[in-house]
């Protein structure tokens, strides 16, 4: 597997520097959260299972994406981490529909 060093550092780079961005615009502007939100002001919402699968699709792919791409070069143990790591956000997605159908 090869190391794209010049494209890991500019994209740290982008991340920290989009990251100071932001840090400025929320010292300069009140951005409500929770029940502060007053939804006849700001009517453009997130949904939260949208929220949650954007947040949590990176810290899937990136494993599985590694073990696809090392063409069978990892060894028996580092593939078993790598796929107990990735089933771990299937499980938790099937314990919440069962939850879910056991509450109805």
């Amino acid at each position: 597997m090869q190391c794209y060093e010049i494209l890991v550092q500019f994209f740290s780079c982008l991340l920290a520097f989009g990251g100071a961005l932001y840090f400025y615009r929320q010292t300069s502007v009140q951005t409500p959260y929770g029940r502060y939100v007053d939804l006849f002001k700001r009517p453009v919402m997130v949904l939260a299972k949208l929220a949650w699968l954007s947040q949590e699709l990176p810290s899937f792919l990136v494993p599985f994406l590694l073990w696809y791409k090392a063409d069978g070069q990892l060894s028996i143990v580092k593939t078993v981490l790598l796929m107990m790591f990735c089933a771990h956000y299937f499980q938790r997605y099937g314990h919440s529909i069962v939850v879910k159908c056991l509450l109805q």
